[in-house]
């Protein structure tokens, strides 16, 4: 299984618990702000992403962990699965059942899975 962590808060803590698992292997990370994403690069030796959307659209990635504020999980959620990647998110998964809703659309519409 090849995963993209979006976020470097909780997702180094997932970075870091993921590198403990065989047959699991890190494509990269991405997060909101570019110090932290290089100071987690710097910490857990795996590839930057500066970009989230770059990681998302890697070819090489199964599944994308979504670690980043409740707010943006829509976005970046809908975002994966449209790009044919299964999503692993935090909870909440949403705030509201619309927005909750729509990423299970995306999930059904691309035959995809959303873990929590």
């Amino acid at each position: 299984m090849r995963i993209g962590v979006l976020g470097t808060g909780f997702g180094k803590f997932h970075a870091r618990i993921y590198k403990t698992i065989p047959g699991v292997e890190i494509i990269g990370i991405a997060g909101r702000a570019q110090e932290k994403t290089i100071q987690a690069v710097d910490e857990l030796g795996i590839k930057a992403f500066l970009e989230m959307e770059e990681l998302i659209s890697d070819p090489r990635v199964d599944i994308i962990d979504v670690c980043l504020s409740t707010c943006v999980h829509e976005k970046y959620a809908v975002m994966a699965l449209n790009a044919g990647k299964h999503v692993f998110c935090e909870t909440p998964l949403a705030y509201s059942l619309p927005e909750t809703e729509r990423i299970m659309h995306a999930a059904e519409k691309n035959k995809k899975h959303v873990y929590m």
